[in-house]
């Protein structure tokens, strides 16, 4: 082989492998230096081969070709696209970037997007052409909304539906249909008050009623009240988080929501908010439209409300299968992923236009004495706002009026035990950036033993003759089946020292003083173990006594404050059945389920000077709002929230606030005029209580 021929062949395998290199790797990875580079290496090596440049074509690879044909064709589409969104650029950003929530709010985002996109004239150039190119931008905003309104619809149609604050609809064991057939044992077989099986209390419509249509026309439908968890909740996407939201309490922060004036001054309002108190509330929500908060005007507060929601270990999953819980969106996880109560204000639509998280001050120990959390002070603090906060679980909260100021009462079994109530005053500020602040001190903690959904009493109501109720005094209905009510000093464990010639006096006898000093001592030896010094056993052994000697109902308190009707001088308040009485789980619930309630209305007595049962309703149930049956309410529905707007009087446009839990797992409210509450509630023999009523149903003959 000639030395040339050797020579021309490494040159041969030299581009052959420098030309594969090529093809294997992008042009694109190579900088312009390196690319000069080589082609003048390439030139220089095809000259000592040939002599002189062959034709070009001899040494191009067809995946070159390629190349160059497709870099060609990209820059063409790149230009015919860039002229495409270039004159509707305009329009794009509502398009690509939609909005968070609502599917409302998309089709308003689409909707001005159109709007702004028809008055643009600056993305393209001549404005002579306006006529034609309006209709070519027509067709394609047209069809681009199409194109994103469908692809938002197909990937996101749960996401947005769950964010609309729509009703979650549930297994059909968690509905309770009053006008079954078929009915479990356990609500065939069941005493009700009259024997009247209960009815739907807001039906959609009035044929569904046996009142009167007026009485229903001013009855509103539920509104659920919708919070943003995701502050302490990581909610996946597309689902419901763990709970929204639990037995509110909502109160309107009216300064004469009763619509009166007291009887010795009729240029005096009736107030049950000082003002002092609901400052900061004012500071922050008093001007018209928040931008001058420093406008206190009370004719805005006046149209605001305020509740309490509890967010904690919720029944929404119950008995639900992995498969079922994925099917209905509801949250995977098993336990809450924290425990709180948020106060929230509210607007006359019921919608939720603030919130701040209830927290406790750490000013004192707080708890019983076998759990409890220690006094925690800010390091270098000082004054009375040194002090460490918490957020704890204050279980079945509700709201209580007492000396001008808001209370909220609670249960928390791990700290204070499961037979105890307790009780805070409740406290705002104005913090950083004008938000509001709330928060219960410690130190200001009360606990109530041992009845069951204890309700009080502030406000007595004003009557005509002269009487005005007396501020100083808080009173607690223990028990509504006997009525039962107790004197409450928040302040002083004085209550304790009496207790026994109380009780002697109100038992007439009817037991010894060694079996009332047997009972005392158990008393006090359970309130030893949970209960601190401020703890009130409030009548423990006439419980114990009427449990064991006398017949009752399994009737309990719902709400937690008495609502003073100042025309009849009585107090209502709303009640409570489940059936069966016992609280074992089962498929329906965790605990208790199949919820009725009832009105209520009690009366001081003049000859005694004890408060008896004046008028009790029958037993109804909410209409499911997520059922479209006006006959079928929910397995758990429980009333924590009253409150009334206006006069009690009939035909006076006065109405009831009536808040709700759902399944223990969303929260509703909804407005009832009262005087459809007044015709309801029906007179009750003198002397009979709630028991002397309690009659098993019996069918109508056809």
């Amino acid at each position: 082989m000639s030395r040339d021929h050797h020579h021309y062949q490494q040159e041969a395998k030299l581009l052959s492998s420098k030309l594969l290199n090529e093809i294997i790797s992008p042009p694109n990875t190579i900088n312009n230096k390196d690319q000069t580079t080589k082609s003048n290496i390439t030139m220089n090596r095809q000259k000592n081969i040939y002599g002189s440049l062959p034709p070009k074509r001899l040494f191009t690879s067809n995946k070159r070709n390629r190349t160059n044909t497709t870099k060609t064709v990209g820059i063409l589409v790149i230009v015919f696209c860039g002229f495409v969104l270039l004159s509707v650029s305009f329009t794009l950003p509502s398009f690509i970037i939609p909005p968070k929530s609502e599917v409302e709010e998309i089709a308003t985002g689409i909707g001005n997007s159109s709007r702004n996109g028809s008055n643009g004239n600056t993305s393209i150039g001549n404005s002579n052409a306006n006529s034609n190119h309006g209709k070519v931008k027509e067709t394609l905003i047209s069809t681009e909304q199409n194109m994103i309104q469908n692809s938002i619809a197909k990937k996101n149609v749960d996401r947005l539906k769950l964010k609309s604050c729509s009703f979650r609809r549930y297994k059909s064991n968690r509905y309770y249909k009053v006008d079954d057939e078929n009915k479990e044992d356990f609500l065939s077989n069941a005493d009700y008050i009259r024997g009247e099986l209960p009815f739907i209390l807001n039906p959609r419509s009035s044929s569904s009623s046996s009142s009167s249509s007026s009485a229903l026309s001013s009855t509103t439908q539920p509104t659920k009240l919708c919070l943003d968890t995701s502050k302490w909740e990581d909610v996946k996407e597309g689902y419901y988080p763990f709970s929204d939201g639990q037995n509110p309490s909502i109160i309107s922060l009216s300064s004469n929501v009763y619509n009166v004036t007291k009887a010795n001054d009729n240029h005096k309002h009736y107030h049950r908010l000082d003002s002092s108190y609901i400052q900061p509330l004012k500071q922050v929500y008093g001007s018209a439209d928040r931008t001058n908060r420093n406008d206190n005007n009370d004719q805005t507060i006046d149209n605001l409300y305020l509740g309490l929601l509890l967010f904690g270990d919720s029944q929404c999953r119950w008995d639900l299968t992995a498969d079922e819980l994925d099917e209905m969106k509801f949250s995977p996880l098993q336990k809450p992923p924290n425990k709180r109560s948020m106060v929230v204000i509210l607007n006359n639509e019921m919608e939720i236009i603030d919130s701040t998280v209830l927290k406790l001050v750490l000013d004192k120990d707080w708890g019983g004495k076998r759990k409890n959390i220690k006094m925690k002070k800010i390091e270098g603090g000082k004054g009375k706002d040194s002090f460490e906060s918490a957020i704890v679980e204050l279980d079945d909260s509700r709201l209580f009026f007492h000396n001008g100021r808001l209370n909220v009462l609670y249960r928390n079994g791990p700290y204070y035990g499961y037979d105890k109530q307790v009780q805070n005053p409740i406290h705002f500020k104005v913090g950083e950036g004008n938000k509001i602040e709330a928060f219960i001190k410690a130190s200001e903690t009360f606990t109530i033993c041992c009845g069951r959904n204890i309700a009080f009493i502030s406000e007595l109501p004003t009557s005509l003759s002269g009487e005005e109720e007396n501020e100083n005094e808080l009173q607690a209905l223990t028990w509504i089946d006997p009525v039962t009510t107790e004197m409450v000093n928040p302040s002083s464990n004085r209550r304790r020292l009496t207790m026994e010639e109380d009780n002697k006096k109100k038992l007439d006898g009817r037991i010894t003083n060694d079996q009332l000093k047997t009972v005392d001592d158990r008393s006090t030896e359970a309130e030893g173990r949970n209960g601190g010094p401020d703890t009130f056993p409030v009548d423990e052994n006439i419980r114990r006594f009427l449990k064991s000697k006398t017949k009752k109902s399994h009737i309990h308190g719902t709400n937690g404050y008495m609502i003073p009707l100042h025309s009849t001088s009585e107090l209502l308040g709303i009640a409570h059945f489940h059936r069966p009485e016992g609280r074992d789980q089962s498929p329906y619930a965790r605990h208790g389920h199949h919820y009725t309630h009832a009105f209520f209305t009690i009366q001081l007595s003049s000859k005694t000077n004890k408060y008896f049962l004046k008028r009790l309703s029958n037993e109804f149930i909410f209409m499911s709002p997520s059922s479209s049956d006006d006959q079928t309410g929910d397995v758990i529905q429980f009333a924590s929230g009253l409150d009334l707007i206006g006069s009690d009087i009939v035909g006076e446009g006065g109405k009831l606030l009536i808040s709700y839990g759902i399944n223990d797992c969303e929260a509703a409210t909804f407005f009832m005029g009262i005087d459809r509450v007044q015709e309801l509630l029906v007179d009750v023999e003198e002397g009979h209580e709630v028991v002397s009523l309690m009659q098993q149903h019996v069918a109508e003959q056809s």
